[in-house]
């Protein structure tokens, strides 16, 4: 388990890597203004974080089924104060978004390894 690596399933265009020119969702070309990377807890610099613009995303909906859970739950994680779960960015009002490489930190700092457990 080393190498977890979550992968999008293969249904969904928008959690295939993103390319150099995304678009929206409507299909229009996004321009560069509107793609500003902000981290979810702001302690992080865009240039330290994972890669926002080319990694790959999942919806709410694609993220409840990988990790098992209702898509109401990690909408309830969002909306509690603080906000709790893997980081999230607000692409546009009720439009939410989960990059991989956040979720698979949030779910290694999540783990709990019995055999280095103290009784």
């Amino acid at each position: 388990m080393a190498n977890l690596r979550l992968l999008p399933p293969p249904h969904a265009p928008h959690a295939l890597p993103l390319h150099p020119a995304p678009r929206h969702p409507d299909g229009d070309e996004a321009s560069a203004s509107t793609l500003q990377p902000v981290p979810h807890d702001g302690s992080q610099s865009a240039a330290s974080g994972p890669d926002l613009l080319h990694g790959v995303w999942y919806t709410t909906d694609e993220l409840a089924d990988v990790l098992g859970v209702d898509a109401s739950t990690l909408r309830r994680w969002r909306r509690v104060q603080p906000p709790q779960g893997p980081p999230f960015i607000e692409v546009a009002p009720r439009l939410y978004r989960y990059n991989a490489t956040d979720v698979e930190a949030y779910l290694w700092a999540k783990r709990t390894d019995p055999a280095k457990s103290v009784a």
